[in-house]
């Protein structure tokens, strides 16, 4: 998945891509959903899980990795580059750390168990509106 994903990057706008990515995770999200009230038998409900999962939402993730690494190299200029990595690093490291008190949080709310975390992609969603698009510009 990584190696056809550095092809499918490599020659596509990266707002684009990003954008796409968010849509099949979204999808991959909207599916297991739509799964869990239609099919009743558990055992074909984990196999379709499974299956939703690995294809469109880890996929939509390889993806999303490496349009991040690549947008972030050509939006940032290199003086600044080293440490906006780092920030970056350290935010999803901290969402990672708090991942399992947001679940506990949206269980005493009584909302769906990841719908905190969720959160969290639309909101890179809503602060991927604001960025520039790098792909074929001229870096100065």
């Amino acid at each position: 998945c990584y190696i056809v994903s550095l092809f499918i990057v490599a020659g596509n706008p990266r707002k684009k891509m990003m954008w796409i990515c968010f849509a099949l995770m979204t999808l991959g999200g909207g599916l297991l959903i739509l799964f869990k009230i239609i099919i009743t038998d558990e055992g074909i409900e984990k196999w379709v899980e499974t299956i939703v999962t690995c294809a469109l939402i880890k996929g939509g993730l390889s993806i999303a990795y490496i349009v991040v690494y690549a947008y972030g190299s050509e939006l940032f200029p290199t003086s600044i580059r080293g440490t906006a990595f780092g920030l970056s690093v350290t935010m999803a490291r901290m969402i990672g750390l708090t991942s399992s008190e947001l679940i506990d949080l949206a269980k005493e709310w009584e909302l769906p168990s990841m719908t905190l975390c969720a959160s969290t992609s639309l909101i890179g969603a809503v602060a991927l509106i604001f960025l520039r698009e790098t792909h074929n510009v001229k870096m100065v």
